[in-house]
């Protein structure tokens, strides 16, 4: 085995616990790959999807949000970055982006729901920390 060879996963997703420090959580991941945040929103109860890319740099690059209708914190309206479309199909809001994150923070909600799924694995995240607690979402690089 070429100990220089390109692994199939050079990243990895992981989610770190803000106060503690402590590794919660980690998928591999290669550039090009999905991985997807549902949860409900907080005052309208109805459920939220983000889906996310992974850069050839490892960045992570908000893709679109898809939701029911519109509530508070969503996108609403076409801006020079983001396309709002209504979805026929599936009767949803589709909110089409490149909004590229090196990491974010994200406290885990009491009734949100908050599942993480990235290679076929649906984690929810309250299993990880508790509500109310923040949680540091980044992806790293694999490569010793």
């Amino acid at each position: 085995l070429n100990a220089n060879a390109e692994s199939p996963k050079p990243f990895s997703l992981q989610i770190i616990h803000v106060t503690t420090e402590k590794l919660l959580y980690e998928c591999p991941l290669a550039a090009g790959d999905r991985f997807y945040l549902d949860y409900t929103h907080s005052s309208a109860k109805t459920p939220i999807q983000d889906i996310f890319t992974i850069s050839e740099q490892g960045a992570m690059i908000l893709l679109e949000e898809n939701f029911l209708w519109f509530g508070a914190g969503l996108e609403a309206a076409d801006t020079d970055d983001v396309k709002v479309v209504y979805d026929q199909k599936q009767k949803k809001i589709r909110v089409l982006q490149q909004r590229i994150f090196p990491y974010f923070l994200l406290r885990i909600g009491r009734i949100a729901n908050q599942r993480l799924t990235c290679c076929a694995e649906t984690i929810p995240l309250n299993r990880l920390a508790q509500g109310g607690e923040l949680v540091h979402i980044r992806v790293i690089s694999r490569k010793q």
